[in-house]
């Protein structure tokens, strides 16, 4: 499949961008109370000195961190719906679902989904982006998708919002696996046959459709 432009966010600030991105992961694979600036400003390569010319605590580099996933997140889904929006087979629809969860160009957003996940149990806020984000708004997006879809004839008429559902908790099993991998982690399982299958049985119950 061609390569597409994949919409991808920037503060447009290279040292700010440098930093968010090693933190995010130290974040999301250490979690925050184990991660010291001091580990953020080796990751980077800068002094702490550097970081706290951006963020006055740890706190507030957090913060920093969910808002822009949320920020980077929300670009994608726009462009995920604008590109499906488009679509005019079935075909085209699941390459559109899965290109860039199979390959992996930005593991930010990977580090950001397990960041939430992690850190809702101890941290409010991660908690209320949590639920809004995943649970709520990403439902939502991809259960007005598939309805386009279907008043489009691509594919036919059924539970959308099952079907939605399906998808963002294959998305959240997916994003675990993405994070192992990306730390070298030997899993005892086969991550291509894992995403392929779900391709393949999400493909089946959108051809065939579900009753609600």
């Amino acid at each position: 499949m061609a390569e597409r432009a994949i919409p991808h966010f920037s503060y447009g600030h290279p040292t700010k961008d440098k930093i968010l991105d090693a933190s995010i992961k130290l974040f999301a694979v250490n979690g925050y109370d184990s991660v010291t600036m001091r580990d953020i400003s080796e990751a980077v390569g800068i002094s702490q000195g550097a970081i706290y010319n951006h963020y006055k605590s740890k706190e507030e580099l957090f913060e920093d961190v969910m808002s822009r996933f949320e920020q980077k997140y929300k670009c994608y889904f726009d462009w995920l719906i604008n590109e499906n929006a488009k679509a005019e087979t079935l075909e085209q629809v699941m390459d559109n679902f899965f290109a860039e969860l199979l390959v992996v160009r930005d593991l930010s957003t990977y580090y950001g989904i397990s960041l939430l996940t992690k850190e809702h149990f101890q941290n409010t806020t991660a908690r209320e982006r949590l639920f809004r984000l995943i649970y709520v708004d990403s439902i939502n997006w991809i259960q007005a998708d598939i309805d386009r879809l279907m008043t489009k004839g691509v594919i036919p008429q059924s539970d959308s919002k099952t079907i939605a559902s399906l998808f963002m908790w294959f998305v959240l099993a997916g994003n675990d696996m993405r994070i192992y991998e990306s730390t070298a982690t030997k899993l005892p399982i086969n991550c291509t046959e894992m995403y392929s299958g779900f391709k393949a049985f999400l493909t089946a119950v959108l051809r065939n459709g579900i009753d609600s």
